[in-house]
């Protein structure tokens, strides 16, 4: 098994947030991430899914939460460094409860919801 790969081109950000990208590869980090997932693929339960998420905009969540393996929402969120704009905060962290999974009715596993996110 080969190990995940950490990106499918070398990325950088420039001081105004642009994102720049080797020449001849993706100017889409959309594009970037789904080769990423294509490549990582087989070593997935399930297939991975890329999308856009707009935490402001409930159709995203929505698309997101039927995304996820059983369109019931996700088990765990792992984020690192999604926004430095305190104003985004609040709407972030409705998006992520949106989108965490609930506890099914009659569902006797054991299941927990988890948010794992760092910030500096």
């Amino acid at each position: 098994m080969r190990p995940p790969l950490a990106a499918t081109a070398a990325v950088s950000y420039s001081v105004d947030g642009a994102l720049d990208h080797v020449a001849g590869q993706s100017s889409s980090m959309l594009d970037l991430l789904r080769s990423n997932a294509a490549a990582n693929n087989g070593m997935c339960k399930h297939e991975p899914t890329v999308i856009e998420l707009d935490w402001t905009e409930n159709g995203h969540v929505e698309l997101a939460v039927a995304a996820s393996p059983l369109g019931e929402g996700f088990s765990l969120i792992l984020g690192s460094d999604i926004t430095h704009a305190s104003s985004s905060h609040t709407s972030l962290a409705s998006a992520i409860s949106r989108m965490l999974q609930r506890p099914r009715i009659g569902h006797t596993g054991a299941q927990g919801t988890q948010l794992l996110a760092g910030s500096h």
